[in-house]
């Protein structure tokens, strides 16, 4: 603390500083030429008057507050905030906000379903540094919002929810990735690499060591070429 009082850096608690150095001043105004010394007084060292102030803080931090009139002054007005604690509580009434509307999202049951720990900053970790089109179509995968035959049937792209390989009415992402005997051959590569990881959804559309298996499985027969050359 008396380090921080021979500069100017912002830092936290700015403005306790600013309030020392303008009660030295007005102090030098009025004495001319007086010397004011301070001292460093390690803490609970057995200080009386160090150890009645640490329980001041401690009380004031759970909330028992002081009369007004025992105060300081520069501590009676309205206290300033701090930037970080401004931005910290920010951000969390954001991520409060988008959790409650995720909640709401009729895809919120689905995704937990897949990963659990949604809506969270996971995702964005796993797919940094991906393609653009790679992580669209993991999202594509995980929300069931992808080019098969189910859903474009639903969309009314198609007449028949027919799988076009096996001509079996598919289940959607579950079917295409671990059922659909068309692509068995591909799903032989993959299952050599992550064992017994192919049978399961959720791994393969979280677990970011399965990501460059599942994206191949998708991409040597071609089977959403047209949506990723769309996008």
């Amino acid at each position: 603390m008396i380090c921080t009082t021979g500069h100017g850096r912002a830092i936290p608690g700015q403005y306790l500083v600013e309030a020392f150095h303008k009660q030295i001043a007005a102090v030098q105004t009025i004495h001319p030429g007086i010397e004011i010394k301070l001292r460093w007084m390690p803490g609970h060292a057995g200080i009386p008057g160090n150890e009645q102030a640490v329980e001041e803080a401690k009380g004031v931090a759970k909330g028992q507050l002081n009369e007004r009139r025992r105060l300081p002054m520069v501590c009676r007005g309205e206290m300033p905030c701090i930037r970080s604690a401004a931005q910290q509580g920010h951000r969390k009434m954001v991520n409060n906000k988008a959790k409650k509307w995720f909640k709401h999202s009729p895809r919120c049951q689905r995704l937990q379903g897949i990963d659990p720990s949604m809506p969270s900053l996971r995702f964005r970790r796993d797919t940094q540094g991906l393609e653009h089109w790679k992580a669209s179509l993991l999202v594509q995968l995980r929300t069931r919002h992808v080019p098969l035959q189910v859903h474009l049937c639903r969309i009314r792209k198609v007449e028949s929810p027919a799988c076009p390989k096996c001509n079996m009415v598919d289940k959607m992402v579950s079917y295409y990735l671990t059922t659909c005997m068309a692509f068995t051959i591909q799903r032989g590569h993959m299952k050599r690499h992550l064992r017994r990881a192919t049978k399961s959804v959720s791994t393969l559309l979280t677990n970011p060591k399965a990501l460059p298996c599942l994206l191949k499985y998708i991409h040597d027969p071609g089977r959403f070429c047209r949506s990723i050359d769309d996008s």
